[in-house]
């Protein structure tokens, strides 16, 4: 990255156009770096690094640097780095701030891993956003997260992924409340239920709402729980070395 030159954003988000937290993001990202927003035209939470293979892809202009287009995460990040900025690269590719936590194994659902797996530097930016009917601070979550991207990307070149969760209570949005984390482990009972339309015809939904939760001390789940806020380093796409040297003990197609 060129010191001298404003660092370029791609900002996307999982929630649509209409979610507001991606709003304060991106002027905030704007008083510091050169952003661009494309974000899905409706809610796409949980599509993970899908992409849209069997229909066609629109792009819509509303602002200058604001885009929409009908797909996935995945395809806006694709879309934004191919025809959007023509073929460039981003410096940084920021995702949220999402409604919703994104930790343990929930992480496997965001789209930011596209980014990622390009090499660019990637932030996956949620909130624990409503309680008991009442909304989060948005505007300060959001400047809590833009600090956080600003100084992680001064300090550190590395092309990383971070998850960021951010805790309901605005009260907690200070830097000294953040702790780096491990990912917990919650495993979802009755993830499927069925149910009857009025034909008698069987339906299904995903629910999940049932948990078994496995954690440490050191991971996103218990930090939350606490009211910090958690960052998880996070990388893709390694090698099980064990499990090459056990295979290669089954198998005559050995790797030297």
């Amino acid at each position: 990255m060129d010191e001298n030159k404003k660092p370029v954003i791609l900002l996307t988000n999982d929630d649509g156009i209409h979610s507001l937290s991606w709003k304060y993001m991106m002027d905030l990202l704007s008083e510091w770096a050169d952003a661009v927003a494309i974000v899905p035209e409706y809610e796409q939470s949980g599509k993970a690094i899908s992409i849209t293979l069997n229909e066609p892809l629109r792009i819509r202009k509303h602002e200058d640097r604001l885009f929409s287009t009908n797909g996935t995460p995945a395809d806006c990040i694709n879309l934004g780095i191919s025809i959007i900025l023509e073929g460039k690269k981003p410096d940084i590719i920021v995702s949220g701030i999402n409604k919703g936590l994104n930790i343990a194994q929930d992480i496997l659902y965001s789209g930011t891993f596209e980014g990622y797996t390009k090499g660019i530097v990637s932030f996956a930016l949620s909130l624990d956003y409503k309680k008991d009917g009442i909304y989060a601070d948005y505007l300060k979550a959001s400047e809590l997260c833009n600090g956080i991207v600003s100084e992680i990307i001064n300090r550190i070149k590395q092309p990383y992924l971070y998850n960021v969760n951010l805790p309901f209570d605005s009260r907690y949005y200070t830097k000294d409340r953040v702790r780096i984390t491990r990912l917990g482990c919650r495993e979802y009972e009755d993830l499927v239920i069925m149910r009857k339309d009025p034909r008698n015809r069987p339906y299904y939904w995903y629910s999940g709402n049932k948990q078994k939760i496995r954690h440490d001390e050191l991971s996103d789940i218990c930090m939350i729980k606490k009211g910090y806020i958690s960052i998880t380093p996070l990388k893709a796409l390694s090698i099980d070395e064990n499990a090459l040297g056990e295979l290669s003990g089954i198998f005559n197609g050995a790797m030297k």
